[in-house]
């Protein structure tokens, strides 16, 4: 390996010398090439570690960035080919990993959307126990809903969104009784 200087001083002789170094380059390019070949052979671990301390920079980041940019806008047919392909090509391994993430997520988006709709007409106290609420949405089983004992939005009284108020029912009772309240 070369020292910083000589490194400098063969970057300084390669720009005032250009012409040259091609030439030798030209003549000796069976020989050069073979010594990369070999060195590169005999180095293969040291390359691979520089190579990786690389890729994590913000510059090589950020050159990858473009490259991909350029590339997608250059090959916008062929990625759209090559991404129809693989989708009919794997209908049902995409249609079971969509299912999955959904069963995963659905306690959760129930949740957040309850949440926010609570939120949005102000029915959830800061004393509400959200992580009991959210537990009482992830318990519900399939073909049941979380339903507000006492509704949010109703014209002669508004519940608010804390755990005493939920209680898991049937879906079709829930559409059934939409925000309606009735005393039992």
């Amino acid at each position: 390996m070369y020292t910083e200087e000589q490194k400098r001083k063969k970057r300084i002789w390669n720009a005032k010398n250009k012409h040259k170094a091609k030439k030798y380059y030209e003549d000796n390019k069976i020989l050069i090439l073979s010594k990369m070949k070999a060195y590169r052979d005999s180095n293969q671990e040291i390359i691979r570690e520089r190579k990786k301390k690389y890729s994590k920079t913000e510059k090589a980041k950020e050159l990858n960035r473009i490259r991909n940019k350029i590339y997608h806008s250059n090959n916008k047919d062929l990625i759209n080919a090559k991404a129809k392909v693989y989708y009919y090509n794997n209908l049902e391994k995409i249609y079971l990993s969509k299912k999955k993430t959904r069963q995963k997520r659905r306690a959760l988006d129930l949740a957040y959307v309850r949440m926010r709709q609570a939120n949005k007409i102000k029915a959830t106290p800061k004393w509400a126990n959200l992580e009991k609420i959210k537990q009482i949405y992830k318990n519900c089983p399939s073909g049941y809903h979380v339903d507000h004992i006492i509704p949010l939005n109703n014209s002669v009284v508004c519940g608010l969104h804390v755990e005493s108020n939920l209680e898991i029912v049937t879906a079709e009772y829930n559409l059934k009784k939409s925000n309606k309240f009735t005393l039992e």
